[in-house]
């Protein structure tokens, strides 16, 4: 009988404690998301629509966020002030996805937005590039301009770097992919209709890619001289924070 009651005595126990670690995790569970909606609210209040979370990507494109990812996006949240600069300036903030990607990605589960400039078709010449595979968008903020700088336009790259101040810098090919994808997805608006961005990214013969010129086939991934100012060619610069 003393063994029995033990038995019972420990099972108890056990249950009591199994009960409290699950009400622990549930308490636990529900302060992150109660913190995450609070700072999203905030974000929204002063982005409107130029802010993406990833609850919002989750939805768009079905992908799945880790707890961990979700708090850490919360707790790299740009601060109120980065974000009042960012609206006043006509920047968008849009989540990265659960796990790092590449051109090469984006096109495989994405076809349909992008096309060659070259042969019209939707496997484009830049698949077979290395920047297609290299060049990465992470799980983090993206802060970008929605629209080429002004300045920008009818100027070779060297000129149009030179515009960028010390905390921007100008995103690779994925990240610009990425960006007008999601926007289109999410908020159903097309970024870039009327002309290109030059990226970071770089062709195997030194130049760099352009993105551009988003319409109803996709979006247009060229390559053009470095030197060549085109007047509708410029750059959309990446807030970094």
């Amino acid at each position: 009988m003393r063994k029995i009651g033990m038995s019972v005595l420990l099972f108890i126990l056990m249950a009591v404690f199994t009960l409290a670690g699950n009400d622990a995790v549930a308490q636990y569970d529900s302060l992150q998301i109660s913190r995450r909606a609070m700072s999203y609210d905030l974000a929204r209040s002063i982005m409107v629509d130029d802010f993406i979370s990833p609850d919002e990507i989750s939805a768009s494109f079905g992908f799945i966020y880790t707890e961990r990812q979700l708090s850490h996006f919360v707790d790299t949240l740009p601060s109120e002030e980065t974000l009042r600069w960012a609206k006043a300036y006509g920047y968008a903030v849009v989540a990265g996805p659960p796990a790092p990607v590449n051109i090469a990605i984006l096109h495989a589960f994405h076809p349909k937005f992008f096309i060659s400039s070259f042969d019209g078709e939707k496997k484009g010449w830049y698949l077979d590039q290395p920047f297609a595979k290299n060049d990465q968008v992470s799980s983090n903020w993206l802060i970008i301009k929605k629209e080429p700088l002004t300045e920008s336009l009818d100027k070779y790259w060297i000129d149009q770097a030179a515009l960028l101040s010390g905390n921007e810098s100008v995103p690779n090919a994925a990240e610009m992919s990425w960006f007008m994808i999601s926007f289109y997805k999410v908020r159903h608006r097309r970024l870039l209709k009327e002309g290109y961005t030059r990226t970071s990214s770089l062709v195997s013969n030194g130049n760099h890619v352009i993105i551009g010129f988003f319409g109803d086939n996709g979006m247009l991934l060229h390559s053009y001289w470095d030197m060549y100012d085109g007047r509708t060619i410029g750059i959309v610069p990446k807030l970094l924070y």
